[in-house]
């Protein structure tokens, strides 16, 4: 076990408390959950499985930050565990897409609320990093963007790496999305390796912090709230995914540079 934590914010002691906290918390709530979930009002189910969701994926970052080893098999277990309870708060009919009230009645867009938006960006690409390539569970995630009408690019890029990415998006007026990822997907769209890079550099140093904005992880390191770390791994699985030599992006505090 790495005894050194990764996270540049706080300490190794700090990870470890978090995280045997966590894991002992989610094993009696989880357990409790698997025996009354079928006895459970349907907005009760809804909310518990976002919940777990969360849980399960801020777990898995909060381990990276301590240092654990990525590519043990409790760590895809935690993986699929907040891929599983996102799908099935999905199936339930649990609220993750944005909308417009008219007429009183809700608009849906063809895109996830923004909190939800970085989540699954996180979680996508973690498990590009650390799943094989063709695990079910991105075919699970394509299946689940397609009824949900969401076409975004990064996530489609994320499930399916070789899909053919000029398509329309679905909601381009979801305007925090496309103001913090949309030259990202522009030039991702556009395939020069070079601009790429370049452009993952820029990201890194002076975008994706901001990026947090709205997604509960910005500014936990100065503050009461718990921190769990910071980390693009969306850097690092565009990284994998198009075999880029990041020399260039290594030492930069958000860019998790052991998992490729």
């Amino acid at each position: 076990m790495n005894l050194k934590q990764r996270d540049p914010f706080k300490s190794y002691s700090y990870f470890k408390e978090l995280v045997d906290r966590e894991v002992k918390d989610l094993e009696k709530i989880e357990r409790r959950f698997e025996k009354d979930k079928n006895s459970l009002d349907v907005k009760i189910l809804q909310r518990q499985e976002k919940l777990y969701f969360d849980f399960f994926r801020n777990l898995l970052i909060a381990k990276y930050s301590k240092g654990d080893d990525f590519s043990k098999d409790e760590v895809k277990k935690i993986l699929k565990k907040s891929a599983m309870y996102f799908l099935s708060h999905r199936k339930h009919g649990g609220l993750s897409l944005a909308y417009v009230l008219k007429d009183r009645k809700p608009l849906y867009y063809g895109q996830y609320v923004y909190n939800v938006y970085v989540a699954l960006i996180q979680l996508l690409s973690i498990a590009r990093l650390i799943l094989p390539p063709n695990d079910e569970y991105f075919i699970l995630f394509h299946e689940q963007f397609e009824r949900d009408n969401v076409k975004d690019l990064l996530l489609e890029y994320l499930v399916y790496p070789n899909v053919n990415l000029n398509f329309e998006e679905s909601e381009k007026a979801y305007v925090d999305i496309d103001k913090n990822f949309g030259h990202l997907k522009k030039v991702i769209q556009e395939g020069d390796k070079i601009n790429l890079l370049s452009e993952l550099k820029f990201f890194l140093e002076n975008k994706w912090y901001q990026c947090l904005k709205g997604s509960g992880y910005y500014g936990t390191h100065k503050s009461n709230e718990i921190h769990r770390g910071y980390w693009c791994f969306l850097a690092a699985a565009i990284v994998k995914i198009e075999n880029l030599n990041d020399e260039t992006l290594r030492g930069n505090i958000y860019y998790p540079d052991d998992l490729n």
